[in-house]
């Protein structure tokens, strides 16, 4: 008996397959756009999954996709549905549960493969889950695995209406879309990952940015670290302990959180404290389940997860970062790891601190002597303010209450400069003032001129040659250094303590320093005095011949110049310098290969790049007037055409706060200007500002000196002929004319 042939599929049928595998395709095709979007969007792709392959494999309302962690699963997405007892169970699955809670997904999880329930209401695994079947409509189930490097993150389940089975096209249609979505999941994961990491790093860069821009300033760099570690590490608020005298003080704190009252023992009984005494990170789940009185402060104030992270340096704890949370929820490895760096970063920004107080008083040294020297460069013979700055910078960085310098003037001490709070000032001053000095041993002084060298007395009550009665009675401790020049003393450099406390060898150092520069700055002050009335002659002979050679009557070649290095400078091919003249800026200079200037004067509006700038008092860029975004500069732009120009700049020239003109610059392509060029358009303004003021100035004065002239040489013929009245009015009449 022969075989029947193979049916052979009519054209209706080929039709159909084509049309279905088309519709199957778009949707693939319409789940890869959506993954494609940028930032991903999950739930838009999930959504997705389940409406298409509940819609091409005949599952109607019944599509689910669930997302599983571990042995928890949660509903992720579902085909819409308006029956109210639906909606309540989706609610409930929703909130999540356990995987062997929900039928399918165990199935799935279980054999880790497609599962197929012929009919639900009678396969169901639990009486309610049949009832449940019934309620809502499910009959032939199908599950099919989400699966990404062999675990199983979800399950895609398709619930018909009907007993009817999946055929193996849409079981493989089904996969695909599985496939997907464990795709868009995995990189959903790696782009939270990625972000989280991103937040990180630029939390971290931000405290970098505060310990480099805030080295003397820690408080500002605790705060950083206390916001970044609260919203980084997800805690309800994050505290910076500091160790100060044996005691924890919280110095920097961010969020709602009350602080327990500074300061406090570093001791076990608070979880901070043990991580300082431990020098270890502590992590407590739950503060309330540790014993009564454990954390006393921490569970009376309702504490349930607490963190600790000690700030090390060198084997030792500074202090700790503690982290709190009302709610059970202990913190994951990458946040405590994220915390120990936090932590890291503030023991780094505390010791930086501390290098830097310690580098800053040497600098201070050397700072101070600059400034003297400075001074001494600046006013080399204001002597009273050079020798003013060494005797505050004497006072300040030995630590001392006053200091003075006493200039000796053939046996006579006479204060020169004097430092420290205002009574004692006037103290000093008076008791210095005309007071014969000897060398001896009754005084600082005296000392210092019998034994030609620097002197210190600690305790002048305990010292007993020191006579008392050579003293102003504003110190105890005194400090005495010869303002030497060559082998004579001029002056005593003094520096006091009201109480009785040893200046340190570093101290001496600085103020034999200081009374060096104190001795150069005398004797500077007298060789300047001696040569000073020549050197005044020849400064007032140069001072008339530069008013001579420099005096400005013209400001035009000023604009020119102006106008050609703005050309130049400005990567322009022309610039045109225009002042206010009433409602019109004409040209007041132009250089460059562009089209001439135009005849008409550009109108002072808002419609010329020019009068936009000068109206509103700042610099106007435009890099093409012709294009769309530049329709109001409709006077430019009929000028643009002629002038063969397309990019465009105008700054202001700006007087006393007043617009008196602009510099324009043109260029025949819509390129634009550089931000450097448009700084220096804006400086060559400045200086065009300058010249004319200058210009103006220079007339005003002229003006006046011609007034005068005139009036002199009236004078003068009224001298010379005080009874020819004939010359005296013949000059006016001249003068007048003039």
């Amino acid at each position: 008996m022969t075989a029947a042939p193979p049916r052979m599929a009519t054209t209706t049928e080929i039709e159909r397959q084509l049309v279905e595998s088309l519709a199957r395709e778009a949707a693939l095709a319409e789940v890869l756009g959506v993954m494609s979007r940028t930032p991903p969007d999950l739930q838009a792709v999930l959504d997705t999954v389940v409406e298409r392959a509940a819609r091409l494999c005949g599952a109607g309302m019944g599509g689910y996709l669930f997302l599983v962690a571990g042995d928890r699963f949660h509903l992720a997405a579902v085909t819409p549905d308006p029956r109210p007892e639906v909606a309540a169970y989706r609610e409930q699955i929703r909130q999540g549960g356990p995987v062997a809670s929900a039928f399918v997904v165990k199935r799935v999880v279980e054999s880790k493969g497609v599962v197929y329930i012929r009919d639900a209401t009678v396969d169901g695994e639990t009486e309610a889950y049949r009832q449940n079947s019934k309620d809502f409509g499910y009959r032939s189930m199908l599950g099919v695995p989400l699966i990404r490097s062999g675990e199983i993150v979800g399950v895609l389940s398709l619930q018909r209406p009907d007993v009817r089975a999946f055929s193996d096209r849409e079981v493989a249609l089904v996969r695909a879309f599985a496939d997907q979505a464990a795709i868009a999941v995995e990189n959903a994961r790696l782009f939270g990952e990625t972000k989280e990491a991103l937040e990180r790093q630029t939390a971290m860069a931000e405290v970098l940015g505060a310990i480099a821009g805030s080295p003397t300033d820690l408080q500002a760099v605790l705060d950083v670290i206390a916001r970044n570690a609260a919203q980084f590490c997800a805690a309800e608020d994050a505290s910076v302990l500091l160790l100060r005298d044996g005691m924890m003080s919280s110095v920097a704190h961010h969020g709602p959180l009350p602080q327990p009252t500074n300061p406090w023992p570093p001791d076990r009984t608070s979880v901070s404290g043990r991580a300082v005494a431990e020098l270890r990170v502590v992590h407590v789940p739950d503060v309330q389940a540790e014993p009564p009185g454990m954390y006393p402060i921490a569970q009376e104030m309702g504490i349930r997860t607490f963190l600790a992270v000690p700030l090390m340096r060198e084997g030792r704890s500074l202090g700790a970062i503690g982290l709190r949370r009302l709610e059970l929820r202990p913190f994951t490895e990458e946040q405590i790891d994220l915390a120990r760096t936090f932590a890291d970063q503030a023991a780094i920004a505390i010791e930086n601190v501390r290098l830097f107080n310690e580098t800053k008083e040497a600098l201070d040294q050397q700072t101070a002597v600059a400034e003297v020297l400075g001074a001494i460069g600046r006013s080399a013979f204001d002597l009273d303010r050079v020798l003013t700055t060494i005797a505050e910078s004497a006072m300040r960085l030995a630590d001392a209450d006053t200091s003075s310098i006493v200039r000796i003037d053939r046996g006579v001490g006479e204060i020169a400069s004097v430092a420290g709070p205002p009574e004692q000032v006037a103290r000093l001053r008076s008791f210095w003032a005309g007071r014969k000095l000897t060398p001896g041993r009754d005084s600082v002084v005296g000392r210092v001129l019998l034994e030609q060298r620097t002197v210190q007395i600690e305790d002048i009550r305990a010292d007993p040659e020191f006579d008392l009665k050579n003293t102003a009675g504003v110190a105890r401790t005194v400090l005495g250094v010869p303002l030497m020049v060559t082998d004579d003393i001029k002056g005593i450099l003094l520096v006091r303590r009201a109480e009785p406390r040893r200046f340190t060898q570093a101290h001496t150092r600085i103020v034999e320093t200081f009374a060096r520069q104190a001795a150069i700055a005398m004797e500077n002050a007298r060789l300047f005095n001696e040569t000073k009335e020549g050197l005044e002659r020849q400064t007032a002979v140069a001072e008339v011949l530069r008013s001579i050679a420099g005096s400005p009557t013209d400001v035009a070649p000023v604009l020119d110049t102006i106008a050609a290095n703005a050309t130049r400078f400005c990567g322009a091919e022309d610039a045109v310098v225009h002042l206010i003249e009433g409602e019109t800026l004409p040209a007041k200079a132009h250089f460059g290969v562009l089209a001439a200037v135009h005849p008409q004067p550009v109108r002072l509006e808002r419609s010329s790049v020019a009068g936009a700038a000068i109206l509103g008092r700042g610099t106007v860029h435009v890099p093409d007037v012709l294009a769309a975004d530049a329709a109001q500069f409709t006077q430019a732009r009929e000028r643009a055409a002629p002038g063969g120009h397309r990019g465009m700049l105008a700054a202001p020239l700006m007087r006393e706060g007043a617009p008196i003109g602009a510099i324009v610059l043109r260029k025949g392509d819509p390129s634009g200007f550089s931000p450097r060029q448009i700084e220096l358009v804006e400086a060559f303004a400045d200086q065009a500002v300058i010249a004319i003021e200058n210009v103006r100035l220079f007339n005003e004065t002229k003006e006046a000196l011609d007034q005068q002239t005139a009036l002199s040489e009236v004078l003068r013929t009224i001298s010379r002929s005080a009874f020819d009245l004939n010359a005296v009015l013949q000059t006016i009449v001249d003068r007048a004319r003039a």
